[in-house]
């Protein structure tokens, strides 16, 4: 069972960047090290990626940025594709990081690890929210799922009373350059499946993985087989049969002993 991640406070930074410059950062200047490294390929077609998708790591991928991960689809587009890992927790109390937020006292909401991109970025996902449209500054993910990355709109949701269970907050972002993703998927290193506000918001995000792996698995090798022998042959070839870290990976925060 994987426990919280102990992680020490990164230098801190303010949630001030607009949200049209952070998206701007996010998919219109990735690089390798966004997301988990594979050779080259034939996009998959990518008609089940779009943003409210989880990809759901393979067992084979040994990238520890991305190992045993589960990754929500924020953005997917033809200038790459932007998501949040949503099954890291840390013991790192949002409060230490950020005490100067509007409504953030007696709170104990925790940080939640979401990439390897901007580390000392944040934004956050909300669920809860009454509105038939997106409250100024969000926007919807899927369902009643919101993401937004303004101190200002996470402050108004911490003095509206949203619970903590309703909130998450997130440090670093994964990201995917054009076309990247599509080829990770076609070589058996993500499963894509719906995501619902349960899963997301699950209260034991350490057993999430597991869980969904079992499924993924098997959606995977029903692909498998419908593309036949050539497919393993290919992803062998060209792989050589294992999946390569990122060629230039970001150091996580130190662990605390």
């Amino acid at each position: 069972m994987r426990t919280p991640r102990r992680l020490r406070p990164p230098p801190r930074a303010p949630l001030r960047a607009p949200i049209a410059v952070w998206l701007a950062v996010a998919l219109g200047a990735l690089t390798g090290t966004a997301g988990p490294a594979v050779a080259d390929g034939r996009p998959a077609p990518a008609a089940e990626l779009a943003a409210g998708r989880l990809l759901v790591a393979s067992r084979d991928l040994a990238d520890p940025n991305f190992s045993q991960t589960v990754v929500l689809l924020l953005k997917h587009g033809p200038e790459g594709a932007l998501g949040l890992i949503v099954n890291r927790r840390t013991e790192l109390p949002l409060a230490t990081l950020l005490p100067e937020l509007e409504g953030i006292e007696g709170r104990r909401d925790p940080v939640w690890e979401g990439g390897p991109v901007l580390r000392t970025a944040f934004l956050f996902l909300a669920r809860g929210i009454r509105s038939a449209e997106p409250p100024p500054g969000l926007e919807r993910v899927l369902g009643g799922i919101f993401f937004g990355t303004s101190a200002e709109h996470l402050g108004r949701l911490f003095g509206g009373g949203l619970a903590e269970t309703d909130l998450r907050v997130y440090a670093g972002h994964a990201g995917w350059a054009p076309g990247q993703l599509e080829r990770e998927i076609r070589f058996g290193g993500w499963a894509v499946l719906p995501a619902t506000e349960e899963i997301v918001f699950s209260p034991t995000p350490e057993r999430l993985w597991l869980e969904l792996s079992l499924a993924g698995e098997d959606r995977v090798a029903a692909w498998s087989r419908h593309r036949g022998p050539a497919a393993q042959a290919e992803r062998t070839e060209t792989t050589g049969g294992s999946w390569r870290a990122a060629s230039v990976q970001l150091s996580p925060p130190s662990a605390e002993p």
